[in-house]
This record gives structure tokens, C-alpha cells and sequence, in this order.
């Protein structure tokens, strides 16, 4: 039974034994791939505070590796070293230590580990044989890079546009930061949404607080797990969770004070609740606040887009934005995903990919198509957009639509108002 609690813990910090690509860059008959953006988590990190016992936990690489992985892993070693000088300044720009590896195995709170850095990588050779042909023969400028204002999404987004497109990548890519964890390029502030997020924040707490057992779990378990002074406010469950992520990601044993320990039975009991609250109904302003605070990322998606329909030779083609879990989770819950493995907090190294299909020449009346993949799942037809698509292997749906919705049908749940009108607006 603790193996099994213990092996429900870590499916939250690996994504999957194997990365599912089964419908990546498939083509149905009659369509051709021609551009795809992935939006993806940061790979396994340190934890945000003070883990007890963190300088125990082993986060480099497994002595025990692939073949084939082990090598690609080698080769951006090199790759990052021969970049080293070109990327310092950039690196320093968002608070890192100006290298794209990490230096050694040991666990630093909230910076990216080396086996963060094998999840990129891994998850890019996965994709190369898919998305790499979309930049044969063209321009290196072609694949643009979005980072937040972290250390950890820019070195996680190195990895996968080194695995998904070589050592060129590192130099001839468009690397281009964000200012925030929404990966908004400019007019970011939306207090609107801010608001929002903590009137949601506060319907959460008052739903934890109708069961005490759990609310008594996070406070006996909080100074078990976390080093923190007396003075210092409770944990929230979702800190209390990303602490015991810290060793269940790197097979060590679960925090300590002294003699008392948390065990696999409490972190089996916090993951129980989690499942359960993760599994309640969004409220409204949950809703709305993701669709705020997500409305610059989907505007530049589609602008880049509709540059690729319209023939544009500059277009970025393949485009990776390296964002966190709380990224994927708006962006989700934006789009209206209706899947289950939506409901829960990505892994690290998640992805959500959305792929354009142009009609080849012999299908000139055909529109142009996309296709929504979640981990590797095709979530098209789950996405109120596309409800009318068609079921089956290799489901699309038409670009037109989520065109409407990065532009003009965006702002519709609020009345049409412009965003800046709403987001100005704190009486929503």
C-alpha cells in the first residue's frame, strides 16, 4: 500500500513513462502539417520554499539512461557550452546563473534541475521526427521561442528547440521574454483578473474549510515538510503538496523533523483530497480570470497564425512558449477543454500543442484545419469550439474558428467590451 501511495505521488512530477505521440503531426489524407505551437510546462525543478532535508535529495541525471537519451543529453552538454558566452547575458536577464545547465545534481529551491532538463529533452527527440520537417530548408528565424521572466522556462525551452531542432536553434531561434507567467509580451496589467483569481482564491478556502480533517493534515504536516519561522503563516495545501513533490520526483524519503516524519499514508491523504478538489466544478471567475489573464498569449497565437495562412515567409513556423503549470492551467481552462486529465495540475514537461493543416493542391476546396493535442491527447472535439467536429482517429477542426476565437470572439462572455475596458473593470 505505501509503494502504491507513493507511486500515485509521482505521477504528478513524471508525465508518463513513454511521451504519447501517437497523433502528433499526423496528417490526415488530403492535408499537410504546416505549423505547430506547443505550450509547455518547465521540467522538474526544487521546490519554492525550504524543504527540511533538501540538501539530501539527489536531482541530477540517473546513473542508468537509454542509449539514444543519454546521448542527446551529452550532445547539448556540448551544445551549451560552445553557447555558453552568447547566452550569459540572457540568463542573467531573468535571474539565473548565466548557464543553461544546471552546474550539478543538487536540489536548489525553484531552479531547474538536470533531470528537468532530460524531461525537455526527452519530450523533444519524441517530437522531432513530427514537427523538425516543418523547418527543412527555411530560415532558422522560423522557430521562435516564448520564456516567462524565469530562469526555468528559458533553460527548459533551450532544451526542447535543441532537441526538437539542433545546436542551430540555440543560435539562429527568436528568443523572445515575456513579462509574466501568462507569457504576455505587452499591456499585461489586467486588475480585473487579479480580483478575479482572489475572489476564486477564496471560494477555494471556504470549500477546504467545510473539511477540518484536512485543513488539521496541512497544519500537522506543514512543519514536517517546510522550514519556516514561528511567526510565519500556515501552508497552503498546494505549498504542502509542491514540498513533498521535492522528494517524491528524486525517490528520497519524505520530510523529517526529528523523529517525526511524514508518511506515505499523510501524502496518500493529501493526494486524496487534491484528486477530490481538483475534480469540483470551476467556478465563473475562475473561468473568466484564465480568459483575462490568457487574452495576449491567444492574440499573438493567432496573429502568428493567420501570418502562416496568408503565405507570410517570415511566420514562425514551429513556435515552443515555456511557461508553468499555472500557464497551462488558464490556457486550458480558457479554451474550455473538457477532458479529465484538464482537471488536474500539469506535470512538469506538459504540452499543449496546436497543429495547422493546410489542404494540398489536390484538395483546393478544403479550409485549413487544426488539431488540439493535451500530452499527447487529441482534445479537438472537447473544446466547445470544435463540439461539431467530427469523432474519430485523427480529428480536426477548422482554423476559421479558433482564428474568431483569438480575435473578435474572445472577449464575448464579456459583453464585447474590449479587454482593456474589462480588465479595468473591478466590479465584475
Amino acid at each position: 500500500m505505501k509503494i502504491i501511495k507513493l507511486l500515485c505521488l509521482k505521477q504528478s512530477c513524471i508525465l508518463f513513462l513513454l511521451v504519447l505521440i501517437v497523433y502528433a503531426g499526423q496528417a490526415p489524407e488530403g492535408f499537410r502539417l504546416r505549423a505547430a505551437l506547443l505550450l509547455v510546462r518547465h521540467g522538474d525543478r526544487g521546490p519554492l520554499l525550504p524543504v527540511r532535508n533538501l540538501s539530501g535529495i539527489d536531482c541530477g541525471v540517473p546513473p542508468v539512461l537509454p542509449a539514444g537519451l543519454r546521448s542527446v543529453y551529452a550532445g547539448y552538454g556540448r551544445a551549451a557550452s560552445r553557447a555558453a558566452a552568447g547566452w550569459r547575458a540572457r540568463l542573467e536577464a531573468v535571474g539565473g546563473t548565466g548557464a543553461l545547465l544546471p552546474a550539478d545534481g543538487r536540489c536548489r529551491q525553484g531552479r531547474l534541475t538536470p533531470r528537468g532538463v532530460l524531461q525537455l529533452l526527452r519530450l523533444g527527440a519524441a517530437l522531432r521526427p513530427r514537427y523538425a520537417p516543418l523547418l527543412a530548408g527555411v530560415a532558422p528565424q522560423r522557430l521562435t521561442v516564448y520564456y516567462s521572466p524565469t530562469e526555468r522556462t528559458l533553460q527548459s525551452g533551450a532544451a526542447l528547440a535543441f532537441a526538437l531542432a539542433g545546436e542551430k536553434s540555440l543560435g539562429g531561434a527568436v528568443w523572445q521574454a515575456t513579462r509574466n507567467v501568462d507569457l504576455c509580451v505587452t499591456q499585461c496589467s489586467c486588475p480585473a483578473a487579479r480580483q478575479l483569481y482572489t475572489r476564486a482564491g477564496l471560494a477555494v478556502r471556504r470549500r477546504q474549510a467545510d473539511h477540518p480533517a484536512f485543513g488539521e493534515l496541512v497544519s500537522r504536516l506543514g512543519p514536517l515538510a517546510v522550514e519556516q519561522p514561528p511567526e510565519a503563516p500556515p501552508l497552503r495545501p498546494a505549498e504542502l503538496w509542491d514540498a513533498l513533490l521535492a522528494s517524491a520526483c528524486h525517490q528520497a524519503p519524505l520530510p523529517c523533523l526529528g523523529e517525526s516524519c511524514v508518511s506515505a499514508a499523510d501524502a496518500g491523504s493529501l493526494l486524496v483530497f487534491r484528486q477530490w478538489e481538483a475534480r469540483q466544478p470551476r467556478s465563473q471567475e475562475l473561468r473568466s480570470a484564465a480568459r483575462l489573464r490568457m487574452r495576449r498569449f491567444f492574440e499573438e497565437a493567432g496573429r502568428q497564425l493567420s501570418r502562416v495562412v496568408s503565405g507570410d515567409r517570415t511566420a514562425p513556423l514551429l513556435t515552443v512558449w515555456a511557461g508553468h503549470d499555472l500557464t497551462l492551467s488558464a490556457a486550458l481552462l480558457a479554451l474550455g477543454v473538457r477532458a479529465l486529465s484538464a482537471q488536474f495540475q500539469p506535470p512538469y514537461a506538459s504540452r499543449l500543442a496546436i497543429e495547422v493543416y493546410e489542404p494540398t493542391p489536390a484538395n483546393p476546396q478544403r479550409l485549413w484545419q487544426f488539431r488540439l493535442l493535451y500530452n499527447g491527447e487529441d482534445v479537438t472535439p472537447l473544446v466547445p469550439m470544435c463540439a461539431g467536429a467530427p469523432s474519430g482517429r485523427l480529428d480536426l477542426c477548422p482554423l476559421q474558428t479558433l482564428l474568431d476565437f483569438t480575435g473578435p470572439g474572445y472577449m464575448a462572455p464579456f459583453g464585447g467590451r474590449s479587454y482593456e475596458q474589462v480588465c479595468a473593470d473591478t466590479n465584475l
